[in-house]
C-alpha cells in the first residue's frame, strides 16, 4: 500500500461501497456503509440497517471508499464484491430490526454455533467454530477475529477465507495509480486523494437499461444517476480516466426518452418525469478537449440535438424565445428541475424566464455549432449560431437590469423582473451574453459586501436579500458547482485574477472542512459562521427524521470539481 499521510481523517458520514471499477455492482441490493456520526464505527445503510462497532478511537488509519485499516492494522476491512465486506480485528456487529427502522434500539445477533464452512485458505472443508448473523436483509459469519458481513440474498459464507491484505492491496491500486499534479502538497494533496477515493466509489457498473459505467452524487441516500451531476463528475474524471469520463456522460443517453427528453434522475430500471440543467454539450466539450474523440461526438450529436430541442420546445410556454423551469407544488422544492430546488427565486410558484436555464441553453447552442462541424452536419452550423445569438439577445433584453447591474428572472404572469438577487444572475457569463460593461458590473457585485462579497463567495442569495436568506441549501449557502461555472465565465471574459481568486477561496473551504470532518460537503455557509453539519436542508436540520434534512456528506461534484480545479493548477492552501 503506497498511500502515506492520506485518507487519514476520521469523521462521520464517509461512505463506503464496492466500486463498479472493481466489478459488478448491484443498484437494488448492494451493500452500502457510512462511518458512524456519534462513535468509532461504521453504519450499515443498505440493504438493511446495522452497525459495526470498533473499540477505542480511530488512529494510524487509512479510510478509503472501499477499504480501511485502523489503529496501525489492528482492525482492517475491505469489500470483496458488491455484497460482501470482510473485516479482521476486534469489533461488534449490531443489526437493527428492519421493521422498526425509527427505533434506536438494536439487537446483537451472535449465537455461537459449530459449523463446517469452506475457506479459501485450503481446498478442503475444515471444521471451525463460527458465529452466525441472520436477519431479514443482512447476513454474516464470524470466526476468531474475522467477520464477513453481506447482503443476505447473495451471501456466501465461504468468502470469509479471503485474504484481507490481498483485498486491501487490490482495492488501493486505482488510487495509487493516479499521479497527483506537480505543486499539489500538504492539505491540498490529502484533500485531492480523498477526492480520488470518493470518485471511485461513486461509480456503478452497467446495469439494466444503463449500458455504460455511470455515477451517482452519493451511494446513500441519493443512490441514483442525476443529469447535471453526471456532467460535473465527468469534468473531474477526465483528468484521471478518460474512458470513464465519457461513460459518465454517455450513460445519460442510455435513459433518453423517444421524444429526446432526459430525466433529472434515473436508475437502471426507472426515471423521473422532469429534466435538469442542460450542460451536457459543455461536459462533452471539456472531456473532448482533454482527449479528442470525433467519433464520440458524431455518435452523440443527434441524441444531444434531440435533447436540447426538447428543452426549447417544451419549456418556452409563451413562445417568446426564453425558457422556464417546471415549477412543483412542494414548498421545500419548488423547482427540482433547476437543480436549485428551494431557491427563493421560486417562492412565487410561477413560471419564470430563468437566467440560468437560458444561459445554459445559450452555451449549449454555441457548442453545438462546433459539434455540427465535427459530426458532418454543416447545415446545422448556422442554425445553432442563430439560436445562440437570439438567446443571448433575449437574455439582455428581458433579464438584465441596468439600474441594478445584474440579471434577474422574469415573471411571466406579473410581467416584471424578480427582486431576488440569486447566484444564477452571474451565469449569463458562461454563454457570452453580457457586454464588457455588463461584465464589469457583475464583477463589482462579486466584490460588494452588500450583495455577493460575503466572507465565503458566492452566496446563492445576495446579502441585500435578507428577507429571503437562511442557512438552507439555495437560500444563502455556497455551492461548488455554481462557483465553478462562474469561474468558467470569468475566464471567458479574461478576468483571470478574479477567476483564480474565487477558485482559491472555494478550494480552501473544501480543504479546511475536509481536514476537520473527513468528508466533502454538499454546500457551505457563506458567512463562515456555521459548519456544514449544522446547516439546514429543505427547512430543517433533522437527520434522525430523514437524511435529506441535513447537508449531504461525501457529495459527488464537490469532489470532482475540486479535482478539476486542482488539475488545472488553481490551488488553494498548500
Amino acid at each position: 500500500m503506497k498511500l502515506k499521510n492520506a485518507l487519514n481523517v476520521w469523521g462521520g458520514g464517509q461512505l463506503l461501497a464496492f466500486s463498479g471499477l472493481e466489478g459488478k455492482t448491484d443498484y437494488n441490493d448492494g451493500l452500502v456503509l457510512r462511518t458512524s456520526m456519534d462513535s468509532f464505527g461504521i453504519d450499515i445503510k443498505l440493504p438493511g440497517a446495522g452497525r459495526i462497532k470498533f473499540k477505542g478511537k480511530a488512529s494510524d488509519m487509512i479510510l478509503a471508499g472501499d477499504f480501511f485499516n485502523f489503529n496501525n492494522g489492528k482492525v482492517k476491512g475491505a469489500f470483496i464484491d458488491a455484497h460482501h465486506l470482510l473485516i479482521e480485528g476486534d469489533c461488534d456487529i449490531e443489526i437493527k430490526d428492519d421493521t422498526k427502522l425509527q427505533s434506536k434500539s438494536m439487537a446483537v445477533f451472535k449465537p455461537p454455533i459449530n459449523r463446517r464452512v469452506k475457506t479459501r485458505h485450503t481446498c478442503n472443508e475444515v471444521a471451525m467454530p463460527i458465529k452466525i448473523i441472520q436477519h431479514e436483509n443482512i447476513a454474516g459469519v464470524q470466526t476468531g477475529k474475522k467477520i464477513l458481513i453481506g447482503t443476505k440474498q447473495f451471501f456466501n459464507p465461504a468468502l470469509i477465507g479471503k485474504d484481507i491484505e490481498s483485498l486491501i492491496e487490490a482495492r488501493g491500486k486505482w488510487i495509487n495509480g493516479i499521479a497527483v499534479p506537480k505543486g499539489v502538497s500538504g492539505s491540498s494533496r490529502r484533500t485531492l486523494q480523498k477526492a480520488f477515493s470518493q470518485m471511485k466509489t461513486q461509480v456503478y457498473s452497467p446495469e439494466g437499461k444503463i449500458k455504460h459505467y455511470w455515477t451517482t452524487p452519493d451511494r446513500w441516500p441519493h443512490r441514483q444517476m442525476w443529469l447535471w451531476d453526471s456532467v460535473f463528475h465527468a469534468v473531474g474524471l477526465r483528468h484521471i480516466d478518460i474512458g470513464l469520463a465519457r461513460d459518465a456522460i454517455s450513460a445519460l443517453f442510455d435513459t433518453q426518452k423517444k421524444d429526446g427528453m432526459i430525466a433529472h434522475m434515473m436508475n437502471p430500471y426507472a426515471s423521473s418525469d422532469i429534466t435538469q440543467p442542460p450542460i451536457i454539450a459543455l461536459g462533452i466539450k471539456l472531456v473532448n478537449e482533454t482527449s479528442s474523440s470525433p467519433k464520440w461526438i458524431k455518435e452523440l450529436y443527434p441524441k444531444l440535438k434531440k435533447y436540447i430541442e426538447w428543452d426549447l420546445k417544451n419549456r418556452d410556454s409563451d413562445g417568446a424565445g426564453l425558457c422556464e423551469w417546471f415549477i412543483e407544488g412542494n414548498v421545500n422544492c419548488r423547482c427540482g428541475e433547476s437543480g436549485l430546488d428551494n431557491s427563493p427565486r421560486f417562492d412565487c410558484a410561477q413560471k419564470l424566464d430563468a437566467t440560468d436555464f437560458n444561459a445554459y441553453l445559450g452555451l449549449e447552442c454555441e457548442i453545438m455549432s462546433e459539434f455540427a462541424k465535427i459530426a458532418g452536419h454543416r447545415k446545422d452550423v448556422g442554425l445553432w449560431k442563430e439560436r445562440h445569438g437570439r438567446i443571448c439577445r433575449l437574455i439582455n433584453e428581458r433579464l438584465w437590469s441596468e439600474k441594478k447591474g445584474f440579471y434577474f428572472d422574469y415573471n411571466l404572469k406579473e410581467k416584471q423582473q424578480s427582486d431576488v438577487y440569486a447566484v444564477s444572475g452571474f451565469l449569463p457569463l458562461i454563454c457570452g451574453a453580457p457586454s464588457k460593461q455588463q461584465v464589469q458590473k457583475l464583477v463589482a457585485h462579486m466584490k460588494n459586501p452588500r450583495t455577493f462579497g460575503t466572507p465565503l463567495r458566492l452566496p446563492s442569495i445576495a446579502r441585500c436579500n435578507e428577507e429571503y436568506y437562511s442557512k438552507d441549501m439555495w437560500r444563502g449557502p455556497v455551492w461548488v458547482a455554481t462557483n465553478w461555472l462562474i469561474i468558467l465565465g470569468l475566464k471567458r471574459y479574461g478576468y483571470i485574477a478574479e477567476a483564480k481568486a474565487l477558485a482559491g477561496e472555494t478550494m480552501k473551504e473544501i480543504e479546511d472542512k475536509y481536514m476537520k470532518y473527513g468528508t466533502f460537503f454538499e454546500f457551505f455557509d457563506d458567512r463562515r459562521k456555521v459548519d456544514p453539519p449544522k446547516l439546514l436542508r429543505k427547512g430543517r436540520n433533522a437527520p434522525e427524521i430523514n437524511p435529506t434534512h441535513q447537508v449531504l456528506f461525501d457529495y459527488g461534484w464537490t469532489a470532482t470539481l475540486y479535482a478539476d480545479l486542482a488539475f488545472k493548477g488553481v490551488l488553494g492552501s498548500q
